[in-house]
């Protein structure tokens, strides 16, 4: 039995068995090797290198979620905005994207409000650069129980509403790279929520489905990355 939402989720037997035997497959045939990663420590962009060699690339102390690009060579982060004009009583975040190099100087792409459907969101949360560093896809709190996965493109600044989800991931390269595996709330026939993961284009229509967990993500993005 597993709780989302509030809800209380009894968890198949055969989805538990699938999810094993994904994992088992990674295993045999190869997980996929990340020699180097990016952290927040204290609020500060951390890029650390396949060597162990650490180079801090921000010293803002209020940045958050940063991400590495496909290719390895950038990073894209949010940062929180303090005491903003715009929103004083929460939170105000911009986009921002650095070379893991740590030159040129982090560059700003986002620093003002989306306005999605009439609304408007100043807080934005999981960045992720697409192939080729010409999108930046990231989640703002659409709703009660949902986010919204919006697109920025970095050359002309246009954001875009893309789809309502719970959470995604960029695919960084093979047959569907630059699409995203969206998790979707949808609703059941009867009553209830599913949260299954959906493969999305790049204008947010639904391609076909993942899977039911986790594991079927892990699976599909490392076995479409090879």
């Amino acid at each position: 039995m597993v709780e989302q939402d509030g809800e209380r989720i009894q968890a198949r037997p055969g989805c538990r068995f699938v999810g094993r035997l994904c994992w088992l497959l990674l295993l045999v045939f190869g997980l996929p090797a990340f020699s180097q990663t990016v952290a927040d420590e204290h609020g500060d962009v951390v890029f650390i290198a396949a060597d162990g060699t650490r180079r801090r690339l921000t010293s803002s102390g209020e940045d958050y979620e940063p991400s590495l690009s496909p290719d390895g060579s950038k990073v894209v982060f949010a940062r929180a905005v303090r005491g903003s004009l715009d929103n004083p009583d929460g939170l105000t975040s911009q986009l921002w994207i650095a070379d893991v190099s740590g030159e040129p100087a982090p560059r700003l792409l986002l620093d003002t409000m989306v306005t999605l459907h009439g609304r408007t969101f100043s807080a934005f949360f999981r960045p992720q650069l697409s192939p080729h560093a010409r999108y930046v896809y990231f989640l703002v709190n659409y709703g009660a129980v949902t986010q919204a996965i919006v697109r920025l493109d970095i050359s002309t600044g246009q954001t875009t509403f893309i789809a309502s989800a719970m959470n995604f991931w960029v695919v960084p390269r093979g047959r569907y790279a630059g699409d995203l595996v969206a998790q979707v709330r949808k609703p059941k026939l009867a009553s209830g929520y599913y949260y299954w993961f959906y493969l999305l284009s790049v204008e947010g229509k639904e391609l076909g489905v993942v899977g039911e967990d986790r594991a079927d993500v892990d699976l599909f993005l490392s076995m479409d990355a090879r």
